[in-house]
């Protein structure tokens, strides 16, 4: 199914949703479809099953066929004989009895290529003098590196502590546009935050986001500077 339809159908789950005025709690116990799943659907980011799309039928009691895209009809094949090719292809020249052609002389063969160089001696004496002068110089720092799933794992943790003892955190994103609110759920793909003006619940996708912090980050430095 193309990225079109998913939409399409995420759309219609929403405005049903919007009309029935039901929430993600209602969903989430009536379909046996978890939350995450829901949102998923309705933003695109997953392709609904068709058990899924039968559960939402019968759920809002309408025909699955407004929950299933619409194949568009496949042009039927040509009829149209195939093209013959009347021009034959040119019979090969035969050499004239008696008459032969010369062969090419063989060009003298390749040099061969020289043999790779030999490896270069260790020197133990320079090996030493050269980690001495790293001992008496400044040392190297470790540079950690983790994988894109250890990346998520520590995300998924940071968010989780956050969420649990309310802190609430500001999200600045590529556009410049800044969320401030504290964090009640998340995927890999959103974070949802209810927001500190409007009392509602936001989703933020995490794609078009810049960073996020904690929202008195600045302030706790700004006094510490002044208590010096």
């Amino acid at each position: 199914m193309s990225s079109s339809e998913a939409f399409n159908f995420g759309r219609k789950i929403k405005e049903l949703k919007k009309q029935h005025k039901k929430g993600y709690v209602d969903l989430t116990a009536d379909l046996k479809i978890s939350r995450d799943r829901i949102i998923q659907l309705e933003e695109g980011e997953r392709e609904p099953t068709d058990v899924e799309r039968q559960k939402f039928a019968a759920y809002y009691n309408l025909p699955l066929d407004e929950f299933t895209p619409q194949n568009p009809p496949q042009p039927a094949p040509s009829q149209a004989a195939p093209r013959l090719n009347n021009n034959p292809a040119p019979r090969p020249t035969q050499a004239a009895p008696g008459n032969f052609s010369p062969r090419p002389a063989i060009s003298n063969p390749p040099a061969s290529r020289p043999a790779p160089p030999a490896p270069r001696p260790t020197n133990k004496a320079e090996g030493k003098n050269s980690s001495d002068a790293k001992e008496g110089g400044e040392q190297s720092k470790p540079v950690m590196k983790y994988t894109a799933e250890q990346l998520g794992d520590i995300e998924s943790a940071y968010l989780r502590k956050q969420r649990d003892l309310k802190v609430p955190l500001t999200f600045t994103f590529l556009n410049g546009k800044e969320f401030t609110g504290v964090v009640v759920d998340f995927t890999p793909f959103t974070v949802h935050i209810i927001d500190q003006e409007t009392k509602q619940e936001i989703i933020l996708r995490k794609l078009a986001m810049a960073f996020y912090r904690k929202a008195d980050a600045f302030a706790e430095a700004n006094e510490g500077k002044g208590g010096e």
